[in-house]
C-alpha cells in the first residue's frame, strides 16, 4: 500500500498529523508540545519530560510505568526534546506492535495512547507538585548531559560557532539550555511551568503505523479529551536581530589538550 498522510484536527490545539502504511509490524507516534525557544526556559522545558517519564497518577513510579509497557509486549516510551528553528518540542515518543500482529486480537496502540496521554496531563504529584525526588535526579542528569557536550569535540564546535554566531539571539542556547539555569531548577517552579504549559501550548501529534485514520484519530480525541487546555498561544515565529553595534568581524579561538583537532 502506498503511504499517505492526513492532518486531523483532535482538540481545539491539538493537531493530529497520520502517516498510514503497511510497510512495518510496528507502529510509532510522538506528542509534541510546541513553543518559542527561549534563553529563560531552555532548561526547564529540557527537564520536563523527564520529570513526566516518573510517573502518572495510576502507575506512580518507573517500575510501575515499565512493567505496564512489559505487558504492552515491550513498548518503547521515550522523552523528546527537540529545536527546529526557533521553534522548540518538548514530550515523549512510543513505538509499539501493531495490533493486526497482537495474539487473541488483543489492543496495544489505544492503551499506549492512552499511557502517554497520562504521562502528559496526569502526573505523579505529591501535595500538588512534582515529587522533589525525581526533580533533583533529573535535574542532575540533565547537568551531567550538559557538560558532557565537551566530549564531542566536533559537536561542540558547532555548539560554540552558533552561540558566537547568534549570540544576539535566543537561538545561541541548546536545546538543554545552560548548566546555571539548570541548578537553579526548583521542584515548584517546575510544576508551575508545567501548567502553564499544557493550557497554552499547541500540541503536535504525529502517529506512522498501519491503523485506519478514523481509528487513529478516534484514539486520539478518546486519549486527549479530558487535557485541560486554556487560551492557546499559536505565537510562535522567528525572532531575527541584526546587530547594529559591531562594525569589525570577531575571531574566537578556544584551545584544548587533545591528540586530534577537529574543525
Amino acid at each position: 500500500m502506498k503511504s499517505m498522510m492526513i492532518t486531523i484536527p483532535v482538540e481545539p490545539g491539538i493537531t493530529l498529523r497520520a502517516i498510514r502504511t503497511d510497510r512495518f509490524k510496528t507502529g510509532c507516534f510522538s506528542i509534541n508540545l510546541l513553543q518559542p525557544h527561549r534563553r529563560e526556559t531552555a532548561s526547564v522545558d529540557a527537564l520536563l519530560p523527564s520529570v513526566l517519564l516518573h510517573g502518572t497518577a495510576r502507575y506512580p513510579d518507573i517500575t510501575a510505568v515499565t512493567n505496564h509497557l512489559d505487558d504492552l509486549y515491550g513498548a518503547t516510551l521515550g522523552t523528546l526534546v527537540r529545536r527546529k528553528g526557533e521553534t522548540r518540542f518538548v514530550g515523549f515518543y512510543a513505538d509499539f506492535i501493531e495490533d493486526a500482529f497482537v495474539p487473541d486480537g488483543e489492543a496495544v496502540f489505544a492503551p499506549m495512547l492512552e499511557l502517554a496521554a497520562q504521562t502528559l496531563y496526569e502526573p505523579y504529584l505529591e501535595n500538588g507538585c512534582f515529587c522533589a525526588r525525581y526533580v533533583e535526579s533529573e535535574k542532575q542528569n540533565l547537568i551531567n548531559a550538559i557538560e558532557a557536550s565537551l566530549n564531542d569535540k566536533r559537536s561542540y564546535a558547532l555548539m560554540r560557532c552558533i552561540e558566537e554566531m547568534c549570540c544576539y539571539e535566543d537561538f545561541a542556547v541548546s536545546r538543554f539550555g545552560s548548566e546555571s539555569e539548570a541548578e537553579n531548577i526548583h521542584y515548584k517552579k517546575l510544576t508551575r511551568h508545567y501548567r502553564e504549559l499544557i493550557q497554552t501550548c499547541p500540541v503536535e501529534i504525529f502517529y506512522c503505523g498501519k491503523t485506519d485514520f478514523k481509528a487513529v484519530s478516534a484514539a486520539m480525541r478518546d486519549a486527549f479529551s479530558a487535557m485541560p487546555r486554556g487560551e492557546i498561544d499559536y505565537d510562535i515565529g522567528t525572532d531575527l536581530r541584526m546587530n547594529a553595534v559591531e562594525d569589525h568581524v570577531r575571531f574566537v579561538e578556544e584551545e584544548m589538550d587533545v591528540t586530534q583537532g577537529k574543525l
